[in-house]
């Protein structure tokens, strides 16, 4: 680093005033070319042993080489996408060269209206999560409205009087509230509230000051709110899974509109023993009016059908095995099982898991909402391989669950209880065994 300083900048100031740590900043001269000129930097962000500053005009080392592997490489795992890709407008760089959770922008191309221009967006973003469903064709978007609430419109379209575009309910003061569903001859509106939206900050007050002002001039409200929404008001509002089948989000409104005296109850009942949507082919017509019929015919990857694809692996992974301690590097279509795991246990302890779904989890052998229980046994498992030690003061020849055996037949507190081995290197750490070995960890 003192080599390569610039002297003639930094003038008086020499290598010998400042430490390898300092935040002064210097002039720095020297390049691998030699032909560029000398630019300021922090004495330790030059001589930081990880990803030290460089010359600013050099070109930046290539990352790709240790990031992306076939365990997040974009064409194995999302070749719906690759098909997507514009080849052309993203040359030199190429599907294989980039990971599932890549920050870096390229361009797209529709591929259910051909005619929609191309247009840039992040890997990730197209990618999505376990918890959000990845972008797609700005142009393809529906605005104002969603593939929910016109699957429930067209439901409720066999009862009430409903308009398939933005619906406008009278006020007071001749003014016109804009709403989702309203049957003006009922003086009913019914408001399709996502958690996307409706979930920021001021979203409630906002949806309590909106329903205020149309009971006031005489409009009955009943909000149907995805699960996670505080209700606007417990007598009338209705609660959802978040994704849930249109055809239970129906029938659910049914029975409240039949509580309310909009629906009759024969009517009603004969909806619900049909089983299925029964306004389907006019829904489709009201969204391929809006995106086209390539795009109606096919529904996108939903978080409910995610979150139903990881369960079932949950489920392999235990009738497996035998437990649900998931080890690191399980990617199902990009997403870590391992940490899905985790976060249903840190959404069950906050109260946004839904209730079908603790239900599903909870049935699962072996499965326990306790993160420290996990935890536990991940600790202990890594003690068992490390130390050969089968937790009962004996020797464990197969290596303790290596290869995908059973869960120990021991919880936490008979793990802590059980008799010491015999032997020092097999024992915990500090004891000495017969052979005078002593084995310490040592904490860093």
């Amino acid at each position: 680093m003192a080599e390569d300083r610039d002297y003639g900048k930094n003038y008086p100031h020499t290598p010998d005033d400042v430490s390898v740590s300092s935040s002064a900043r210097a002039w720095f001269g020297k390049c691998p070319t030699g032909s560029h000129p000398s630019y300021p930097s922090k004495v330790s962000t030059r001589t930081r042993e990880r990803f030290p500053a460089k010359c600013p005009e050099c070109p930046r080392r290539p990352m790709l080489a240790f990031r992306v592997t076939d365990e997040n490489r974009l064409s194995i795992h999302r070749p719906d996408l690759v098909r997507s890709w514009n080849k052309e407008r993203n040359l030199p760089l190429t599907p294989e060269q980039v990971s599932l959770a890549s920050s870096k922008t390229v361009i797209w191309d529709c591929l259910d209206n051909p005619g929609h221009p191309s247009w840039p967006a992040a890997v990730s973003d197209r990618v999505g999560s376990a918890t959000r469903e990845g972008t797609g064709c700005p142009d393809c978007s529906l605005v104002r409205t969603s593939r929910p609430e016109l699957r429930l419109k067209a439901e409720l379209s066999r009862f009430l009087t409903v308009d398939p575009e933005p619906n406008k309910a009278l006020v007071d003061g001749g003014a016109r509230e804009e709403v989702d569903i309203a049957d003006p001859g009922r003086r009913l509106v019914v408001e399709f509230d996502g958690a996307y939206f409706h979930g920021r900050p001021g979203g409630l007050e906002r949806d309590i000051a909106k329903t205020r002002h149309l009971r006031d001039s005489g409009w009955t409200v009943v909000p149907v709110r995805e699960h996670g929404l505080t209700k606007v008001d417990p007598g009338f509002d209705i609660t959802v899974d978040k994704d849930a089948h249109p055809y239970k989000v129906a029938v659910a409104v049914v029975e409240h509109l039949v509580l309310l005296g909009f629906i009759s109850a024969t009517t009603a009942e004969t909806y619900v023993q049909a089983g299925a949507l029964q306004a389907k082919e006019l829904s489709d017509a009201w969204i391929a009016e809006r995106l086209g019929s390539a795009f109606a015919k096919a529904e996108r990857d939903t978080v409910s059908d995610k979150w139903d694809r990881m369960h079932a692996t949950l489920e392999s992974f235990q009738a497996r095995f035998g437990h649900c301690r998931v080890p690191d590097g399980i990617l199902i279509q990009g997403v870590d099982l391992r940490t899905w795991c985790y976060s249903q246990r840190a959404a069950h302890r906050q109260g946004k898991l839904a209730e079908d779904r603790r239900q599903r989890l909870g049935a699962i052998p072996s499965w326990t909402f306790d993160a420290w229980n996990g935890k536990f046994w991940d600790g202990h498992e890594k003690f068992q391989n490390a130390f050969n030690w089968s937790g009962a003061g004996q020797r464990n020849p197969r290596g303790c669950n290596r290869g995908g055996s059973a869960s120990p037949t021991v919880g936490p507190e008979a793990a802590r209880k059980a008799p010491q081995p015999a032997c020092g290197r097999t024992g915990p750490p500090g004891v000495s065994g017969a052979s005078g070995t002593v084995v310490r960890f040592r904490v860093r």
